[in-house]
C-alpha cells in the first residue's frame, strides 16, 4: 500500500501537466481498509477510480526484480553497474506504470468507461513487458549505440561545417569584387 501515494501523486502530477483537473485523496473503506481515490476532469467523461496496490505496479516491480537480478548476475558486471542499473531500472518501472496509469484514465477522459475498462484488462499490461524487453537492450546496446550516434552526429556536422566553407569561399570572390566596385 506504500507504493499506491507516490503513484497517485505522480499520475495527478502529469494529468494536471497534460492540462486536465486531477486530484487524489485517501478514505477508509470497510473491508479495504485505505483506499485511493483519483478524481479527474476536463475530458468529454469526467473519471473517478480507485487506485489499489495491484494498480501501484507492485507485481510489475517484483517481477522486474527477479528478471533483472537474472539478467544482470550473468551479465558480468561489477557490482556497482549491477546497483546502478538496478536502480535505474526500478525507477524507470515505476514510471511506466505511472504512464500507463495515465494512459488509462485518458482513454476514460476522452472515451468513457468502457474504454477505460478495455484498455486496463487488455492493453495496459503491454507498458511493462515492452519496458521489461526494451530495458536490458537499453543496457546491452546502450553505449555502443551512444558511440555510433555520436559518430553519425560529428559526420553530419563535418560535412556542413564543409559545406558552409565551400558556400563563403564561392560568395568570398563575388563579395571582394563588389567591394572593388564601390572604391
Amino acid at each position: 500500500q506504500n507504493l499506491v501515494q507516490p503513484t497517485a501523486s505522480s499520475t495527478t502530477f502529469f494529468l494536471n501537466l497534460m492540462g486536465y483537473e486531477a486530484s487524489w485523496h485517501n478514505t477508509v473503506g470497510d473491508v479495504l481498509g485505505v483506499q485511493t481515490i483519483l478524481g479527474v476532469s476536463g475530458g468529454r467523461y469526467p473519471i473517478t477510480v480507485n487506485l489499489a496496490w495491484p494498480c501501484a505496479g507492485v507485481q510489475s516491480l517484483a517481477i522486474y526484480t527477479v528478471a533483472i537480478l537474472l539478467f544482470i548476475r550473468g551479465a558480468g558486471f561489477s557490482l556497482k553497474r549491477r546497483i546502478l542499473y538496478f536502480a535505474i531500472g526500478a525507477v524507470g518501472t515505476f514510471f511506466v506504470n505511472v504512464l500507463r496509469i495515465v494512459s488509462i484514465i485518458w482513454m476514460g477522459l476522452n472515451y468513457g468507461r468502457e474504454a477505460l475498462n478495455m484498455f486496463h484488462l487488455y492493453y495496459g499490461e503491454l507498458y511493462f513487458v515492452a519496458w521489461i524487453i526494451i530495458y536490458p537492450l537499453i543496457i546491452i546496446y546502450g553505449r555502443s549505440a551512444l558511440t555510433k550516434l555520436f559518430k553519425l552526429v560529428l559526420r553530419a556536422a563535418t560535412r556542413l561545417y564543409k559545406e558552409i566553407l565551400t558556400l563563403i569561399q564561392r560568395i568570398k570572390p563575388s563579395f571582394a569584387g563588389h567591394e572593388k566596385q564601390k572604391l
